[in-house]
């Protein structure tokens, strides 16, 4: 195999040619220049079997203090077969040896399918989503409805019965939506990234054609009269949509704001001809998050096929100085 710099246009067609799952966004070309703008630095691989490519990653330079820094592909590499994971792997180690502390990996591949590729990897807190759920949008509406547990169905028909309106909104709607995200953050007690993380990603991802634009973000939001009562961050990219962060007001919780929400939405972008819902993010045995039990529950009554990627692994080229970063994260936790 052969390793070497790819271009935009390369990297985006060999993206596009991969089947629809969760995460292919943040190999984007859009999204190394996210990351650009940012001030990281990014550059994307492409890796050949006998003059095709099989393979990309979109590799970020993460800085450290004391001036020492990590790569970090995030969701990635992707790779065109499970069979070439193993060799991209070996070849992302020593392009980076000597370079930094240590190289940060989320291979886009399911448990089981090629454990043994992450073999002399250490595993670590994931940084994107390990476990996921995919609702698969080419069935029908009365299919979708069916695979739901039935107190979301009943959730879903309140909802309409209680005069709320649905809207989708560009770049107006981040204001609501960080307003209702400080809210729902206050409640639920997380963190949220600052308001200029939200405010960068609008300003370079609202393009005004969403089934053509490789990544776009839009806002899907309900309201009752005037009072906005639930929000949505959606990354629009190939042909999944995936719903990156939500928000929703303390007031008027029992009309159930957030079921017709996602329902609307739902039924919006499958007009449009997107295949995926991504619900970023769920807790499953296999990759346990203590704290997502109330959105895990939430987001499984809405059916969907549960998926369980291999997770976050580092490769430590300087171990020493490695498990000193990790114990200083740990005691700053």
């Amino acid at each position: 195999m052969e390793l070497k710099k790819i271009s935009t246009d390369d990297l985006a067609a060999f993206i596009a040619s991969l089947p629809p799952t969760s995460g292919l966004f943040l190999q984007t070309p859009a999204w190394q220049n996210f990351e650009q703008s940012q001030g990281h630095h990014a550059e994307s691989l492409g890796f050949y079997d006998q003059g095709k490519l099989v393979a990309s990653a979109v590799v970020v330079c993460r800085r450290l203090p004391v001036n020492f820094s990590y790569f970090y592909l995030p969701k990635g590499p992707q790779v065109a077969e499970v069979k070439y994971l193993a060799p991209v792997l070996e070849m992302l180690k020593l392009r980076y040896q000597n370079k930094g502390l240590f190289l940060r990996l989320e291979p886009n591949i399911l448990l089981g399918e090629s454990s043994s590729a992450v073999d002399g990897l250490i595993k670590t807190k994931s940084v994107q989503p390990a476990a996921t759920l995919l609702l698969d949008l080419t069935q029908s509406l009365d299919e979708i409805l069916a695979g739901m547990h039935q107190k979301t169905r009943y959730n879903i028909h309140l909802a309409e019965k209680k005069g709320l309106t649905w809207r989708l909104q560009s770049k107006d709607g981040l204001v609501g939506f960080w307003r209702l995200l400080q809210e729902t953050a206050g409640r639920d007690q997380f963190k949220t990234h600052i308001k200029r993380h939200y405010e960068q990603l609008v300003n370079m991802f609202v393009p005004e054609n969403l089934e053509t634009s490789e990544l776009a973000i839009r806002f899907a939001e309900v309201y009752q009269g005037s009072e906005l009562l639930a929000s949505s961050l959606l990354i629009f990219s190939g042909k999944v949509v995936t719903y990156l962060h939500g928000a929703s007001s303390n007031k008027d919780r029992e009309l159930m704001p957030t079921y017709l929400l996602h329902w609307q939405t739902i039924q919006e972008v499958k007009k449009l001809g997107f295949e995926l819902y991504d619900w970023w993010g769920i807790s499953t045995p296999q990759h346990h998050q203590a704290t997502w039990k109330g959105v895990t529950r939430f987001k499984l009554g809405w059916g969907g096929r549960q998926v369980n990627f291999l997770g976050t692994f580092d490769f430590p080229y300087q171990k020493t100085w490695y498990w000193l970063y990790k114990y200083s994260r740990y005691l700053l936790r």
